[in-house]
């Protein structure tokens, strides 16, 4: 490489470079309802009320 490029070539596009997006809110959403119905399944589990008395 050079140790003094020009201005020109330092904000030059170099490259075929591309970025996509993806939406992250659909797999969060799944993730919420898992664990919404874990917790539903734990609090009417008997078992989760014996290891809370103990």
């Amino acid at each position: 490489g050079k140790l003094a490029p020009s201005v020109a070539e330092v904000f030059a596009q170099q490259g075929d470079e591309s970025r996509t997006t993806k939406a992250l809110w659909p797999w969060f959403a799944v993730l919420a309802l898992i664990f919404y119905l874990l917790d539903i399944a734990a609090r009417r589990s008997p078992l989760a009320w014996r290891w809370l008395e103990s």
